[in-house]
Order: structure tokens, then sequence, then C-alpha cells
């Protein structure tokens, strides 16, 4: 992977910590969801620009980044229905 997927992941982690350090389940609700949609964007888009129209295979250069990718969104999505049971 290089250094700019690898940045843009890190990001995304560093994001996603900040966002939800210090915050009441309510805030966390208010915030997490708008994050998880832009990521989402952002996976599809990659995911649509680098398949393969015939096989429909992904690149193999960016399976590493969307399997990234859709682990941090599953780890919002488990934060997000933590604050929701919370609330």
């Amino acid at each position: 992977m290089d250094t700019q997927r690898k940045s843009l992941l890190d990001g995304c982690d560093d994001y996603q910590f900040q966002l939800c350090a210090d915050k009441t389940p309510q805030e966390t609700l208010r915030v997490l969801p708008a994050s998880k949609l832009m990521l989402k964007g952002i996976l599809v888009k990659i995911q649509k620009q680098h398949t393969d129209p015939i096989t429909q295979e992904i690149d193999q250069e960016v399976v590493e980044t969307c399997e990234s990718l859709e682990s941090t969104l599953h780890d919002m999505l488990e934060k997000i229905e933590t604050a929701k049971a919370a609330v």
C-alpha cells in the first residue's frame, strides 16, 4: 500500500477516535452517522473507479485499502449501535 493510502486510512482512524473521545452518546449520534456516510461514499467511489467492468473484480492495488475502510465503517457502526443503546 502506498503512503498516500496509508495516510488516508490513518487519518480516518485518528478522525474517528477524535470524534468519539470524551463525547456523550447523544453527541456521538450527532457526529458519527455523517462521518460514516462520508466514509461510505469514499469507499464506493474507490470501488467504482477500480472495478473492472467486465470481470467486476476490484484492482488488487486497492483491495487492502477497501478492506481497511470497510473495517473502519464496521467499527463506526458498532460505536453508533453502542451509543444508541446508551441513550
